[in-house]
């Protein structure tokens, strides 16, 4: 396995851990450290990207297997990009220069799976398109996934989601929605956000071919543990 970190030199404080829970740890309180920038390689070698702080993007490269990958897949690199939190709390030039950078990555496939925003009106939507107007489309895909932020401050304002979508759509993206599209043999399942009010993971895994390969994108962590996979293996 090989690994490649990227930081600022000098490197800055590690984060504080977050308080403990009273209700036990959660998947998404356990990586809640993990914003701006996730990137995640296929099965060539795998890659995050964490925002430890505005401008601290680190990369770690990992092979992600994939049970019955078709061999034209075979060593394809798959970038994931997750919480960019365009908006009022993220420079908008930092996040368009993080992205622009993900050319050298050289993905097969795109996938940027939630909260592109924090939503303070009808500019954070604007800063959206403008930050992924700076993001060069993959070879084979670029997809995405709306995560809790991306239905406004409530988690559940579907309006905000479908304006959204507009211009994710306008900008390039295929956005998956409860749905699932097929890439070179592999399918690729979008879900909407556990937190927001159209979350439906049995009617689209039901869409799904089990005898072929596919990979579940899906915004908060916390959704591998609800009793809703029926038996789903990836």
């Amino acid at each position: 396995m090989k690994t490649e970190d990227e930081s600022p030199d000098p490197s800055p404080p590690a984060l504080d851990p977050p308080p403990p829970s009273r209700t036990g740890i959660t998947r998404r309180r356990l990586i809640r450290g993990a914003a701006a920038a996730t990137l995640l390689g296929g099965l060539g070698g795998v890659g995050y990207a964490w925002r430890l702080e505005p401008h601290w993007v680190e990369i770690v490269r990992r092979d992600l297997p994939v049970a019955g990958l078709p061999a034209s897949l075979s060593g394809a690199r798959l970038v994931q990009i997750s919480d960019l939190h365009a908006g009022p709390d993220v420079e908008t030039d930092y996040l368009g220069r993080a992205l622009a950078s993900i050319e050298a990555l050289d993905p097969d496939i795109i996938a940027i799976t939630g909260d592109f925003m924090t939503h303070a009106g009808g500019d954070s939507i604007e800063a959206v398109s403008r930050v992924l107007a700076r993001l060069r489309p993959a070879r084979l895909a670029t997809v995405g996934i709306l995560g809790n932020h991306d239905y406004g401050r409530t988690f559940r304002d579907r309006a905000i989601a479908a304006q959204l979508s507009e211009t994710l759509t306008a900008s390039g993206i295929t956005l998956l929605r409860n749905s699932i599209l097929e890439v070179g043999g592999l399918q690729l399942v979008g879900l909407d956000d556990l937190w927001g009010s159209s979350f439906e993971v049995g009617p689209t895994l039901r869409g799904l071919d089990p005898a072929r390969p596919s990979v579940v994108l899906c915004h908060n962590p916390d959704a591998a543990d609800r009793d809703v996979w029926g038996g789903y293996r990836g």
